[in-house]
């Protein structure tokens, strides 16, 4: 099976379809925890989840946390400052959320493409775990520019900015070479 990390640009078939971003989650999350565990990291999908698809997605090392995935990179994050395959995008929305429902949450980026070029911007291939606790992206946030993105002001249900982060300031959990994890 091929998990994001492995796969350039995975998005669901109608990516205005957000209950289809759900389920493409729900097999991230899963994925995630094989391949934690199977580095001596237990994680846990929240078993509440099943519940409410809202709330954070994970249990790591027994903190609640929540799974952030990116499949391609932000390749006009220069203009902020940030090459990137170091950019960390964050949004705007979580951001309040977490602020306002979550302050204690620890907050993981699963993040994979091979290299690639667009905008006559090079990438290298990046695939790894990055993680902080909320406390610490919200110092970063404070500094940090934001993008707004443009089509997403037309009232759908979709964030309209994002912080741009560098994964410098992050703890490298994980750097995952072109391995699979296999599912139980």
């Amino acid at each position: 099976m091929n998990t994001k990390l492995e796969v350039v640009g995975v998005k669901p078939i109608d990516a205005n379809n957000k209950s289809s971003w759900f389920t493409m989650g729900e097999l991230y999350e899963e994925l995630f925890c094989i391949v934690c565990n199977q580095n001596g990291i237990n994680a846990i999908v929240n078993p509440n989840k099943k519940e409410d698809v809202k709330l954070p997605d994970l249990f790591v090392e027994g903190q609640l946390s929540d799974l952030k995935t990116q499949a391609t990179p932000f390749f006009l994050s220069g203009k902020y400052g940030v090459k990137p395959e170091k950019s960390i995008t964050f949004n705007s929305k979580d951001y309040r959320r977490y602020k306002k429902k979550y302050p204690d949450i620890n907050v993981y980026w699963w993040r994979g493409w091979s290299k690639c070029e667009r905008f006559n911007t090079k990438v290298k291939t990046v695939k790894g775990v990055w993680w902080l606790p909320f406390s610490d992206l919200d110092k970063l946030v404070q500094d940090a520019p934001e993008h707004q993105y443009k089509g997403r002001h037309n009232g759908n249900d979709f964030d309209q900015s994002a912080y741009i982060l560098n994964s410098d300031d992050f703890t490298k959990l994980l750097i995952i070479k072109n391995e699979t994890p296999k599912r139980n």
